[in-house]
């Protein structure tokens, strides 16, 4: 897990000297604390600068020691920065830019977990590795498939080939985009980064905003899905695509982006069959069990989330009693709210009942409410882009992480969207039924939690029955959204393409800015493929969201976590926070704020701040700090 630049010149007159690379790595230093390195190609000669020369490396001219002053000199069209996070083959042979062939150099941002399954694979072919590391065995897979390697890759990553014989560069992200790659362009520069503040930092693209995109964002929230941001000159690289750019041509064509994996989902509404619940669960769990034990694959300690649900109980269970790992050896991490008036988002008594079952070292934080503006400041820098939460509960948590000395966890993240987890997917399930069906499954949601609301289920049940041309023109009229009409499976498919984005950004930087790496086995793409091969009905049944997890993990885990109906996420105490403990910190930012007039050109930056507090007033808020952290 780390942070790279990469920088390409359109032309070869145009040149970027060392001392910008740098300036601009040193940005995602706490992506990687352990390492850095370099390389500056000049008309095809390759400087590889590196943080410090051994006695054992080569003296080749082209190795330059990050303290030689000659370094200053070197000037290059294209150029790799790299901050490496150690985890995989700790030792100086990870190194990036790493070498291989004396063809291809890489810089790369994430995990290929089964790297030990594709190395076996690749000796058959005659290759061989230097190193223990993963990022070798990419280079070995891309010397021989080429781009049909991504489709091999279980993991996630971000990831930028140089092949210095074809002097043509391929980029590429994984399949849900979990780790973040975003870029720049202009007339004669590509600017590719795992952070936007690297890219801001070449003084290139000047930070031009979008205000119709601040606008939406106060309005709908974020969309980290869509390719633009906010800044007008600043993109994100697409999830489950690559791209190549031909460098020896005079002017670099556009980006033109391939998808190499796309999902196939079965939308057949299928009658509810025991045995094949069965079957299909144990499936699922043994799929799932694979998927956290490649994630556990580090040369570093590794510990898990631990809230007081299905999802990341499921994970500590098949590390701890499947998986054959030492439960008195493995660290859990929990943000909890034990303090009168917090009950409805406190998980304690859940994560007590877990911890004493597991019987793993648990290790537990509460916000200091008098350091959590501070907090709070520090997570807007790291957010690069304003986000919808305040977010302060994943960021304790992963410094409690962090300061446990634990450096890879394993989260729960996407497990709400591929087994049905979330509220308000009971619409679209109870959309698919006979109004027989409906009216005895929506008497066994009325105790669901959050509560339904049973009169809009109904009238929405009624509306789409009508016609179809009729429920399309009244949809458009109405702007209704897309996913109120759609198959349960449709609508998951929908929120893990879309939704899911923001909280996979937030999950990247919240974990990276206290450099830990993130792992979420519920996006191992094997488990998504098979939960969306079989029928939504194995998902939601009998006044039950993820009722094919509930049913693998029974007996297995405690029935007040398996067959609980009131789990929270990783709530926040904001009201509490910014409304009481730091209103006038709040008031001051909110009042300040040039951005939040030139937005509501209607409303005065007063009322919003007397306004109730809920998710808008804290975007506004967002926006408003991150405008004085960026602007």
């Amino acid at each position: 897990m780390c942070g790279f630049v990469a920088i390409i010149c359109k032309t070869p007159f145009n040149h970027f000297s060392f001392i910008q690379l740098k300036e601009m790595t040193d940005t995602l230093i706490h992506r990687g604390p352990d390492d850095e390195g370099y390389i500056i190609v000049n008309d095809g000669y390759i400087y590889d600068i590196k943080k410090q020369i051994s006695i054992n490396d080569s003296s080749e001219s082209n190795q330059v020691s990050i303290n030689d002053l000659r370094i200053k000199q070197i000037y290059g069209n294209l150029l790799f920065g790299f901050r490496r996070l150690s985890i995989l083959d700790t030792s100086a042979n990870g190194h990036q830019p790493m070498n291989y062939l004396k063809r291809y150099w890489i810089v790369f941002n994430g995990e290929i977990y089964n790297y030990l399954e594709l190395q076996a694979e690749l000796k058959n072919y005659k290759y061989q590795f230097n190193t223990n590391s993963d990022t070798e065995v990419i280079l070995a897979a891309y010397d021989h498939w080429g781009v049909k390697c991504f489709d091999k890759f279980n993991g996630m990553w971000a990831l930028i080939i140089y092949d210095s014989i074809k002097r043509n560069v391929v980029i590429s992200r994984d399949r849900f985009g979990i780790k973040p790659l975003y870029y720049y362009v202009d007339s004669d520069t590509w600017i590719f980064a795992s952070e936007i503040k690297a890219i801001h930092k070449s003084n290139r693209s000047t930070k031009l905003i979008s205000i119709d995109k601040c606008q939406d964002f106060l309005s709908n929230g974020e969309n980290s899905f869509l390719q633009a941001t906010i800044f007008s000159n600043i993109y994100r690289f697409p999830a489950a695509a690559f791209s190549c750019l031909e460098l020896k041509k005079k002017d670099m064509e556009e980006l033109v982006f391939n998808k190499y994996w796309s999902l196939n989902i079965n939308k057949a509404i299928e009658k509810f069959d025991k045995n094949n619940l069965d079957d299909y669960s144990g499936k699922y769990e043994n799929i799932l069990a694979d998927a956290v034990k490649l994630r556990l694959r580090a040369d570093v300690k590794v510990g898990a989330a631990l809230s007081g649900g299905i999802d990341s109980s499921s994970i500590v269970y098949l590390i701890t009693h499947n998986l054959g790992i030492s439960a008195k050896n493995f660290q859990t991490f929990s943000h909890v709210y034990p303090l009168p008036g917090f009950e409805d988002i406190d998980e304690s008594k859940y994560i007590k009942t877990l911890v004493n079952y597991f019987d793993v070292n648990s290790a537990v934080i509460t916000p200091n409410p008098n350091e959590l503006f501070n907090e709070y400041t520090k997570m807007i820098y790291h957010a690069d882009l304003p986000p919808n939460p305040s977010n302060m509960s994943g960021w304790h948590t992963y410094k409690l992480t962090k300061n446990n000395g634990v450096t890879v966890t394993l989260d729960g993240q996407g497990a709400d969207e591929i087994l049905a987890g979330y509220s308000s997917y009971i619409f679209n399930y109870l959309n698919e039924l006979s109004f027989l069906r409906f009216f005895t499954e929506i008497d066994k949601f009325m105790d669901f939690q959050p509560k339904i609301d049973i009169t809009r289920m109904i009238l929405a049940k009624l509306f789409f029955r009508l016609p179809l041309v009729v429920v399309k023109a009244t949809a458009n009229q109405f702007r209704l959204n897309q996913k109120m009409s759609a198959n349960l499976n449709a609508a998951l498919e929908i929120d893990l393409r879309d939704n899911l984005a923001n909280l996979l950004r937030y999950g990247d930087f919240l974990s990276m800015a206290h450099s830990v790496e993130s792992r979420l086995p519920f996006l191992d793409y094997r488990v998504v493929e098979f939960l969306f091969s079989i029928s939504s009905t194995y998902k939601m049944h009998d006044g039950w969201t993820k009722y094919i997890s509930r049913i693998a993990f029974n007996n297995k885990l405690p029935d007040q976590i398996v067959w609980r109906r009131d789990k929270v996420g990783w709530p926040n105490a904001d009201e509490y926070w910014f409304e009481n403990i730091h209103k006038k910190r709040v008031s001051d930012v909110l009042l300040n704020s040039r951005l939040l007039r030139d937005c509501y050109t209607n409303i005065e930056n007063k009322e919003i701040i007397s306004s109730k507090f809920d998710l808008k007033k804290m975007r506004c808020l967002n926006l408003a700090m991150w405008e004085e952290t960026f602007l």
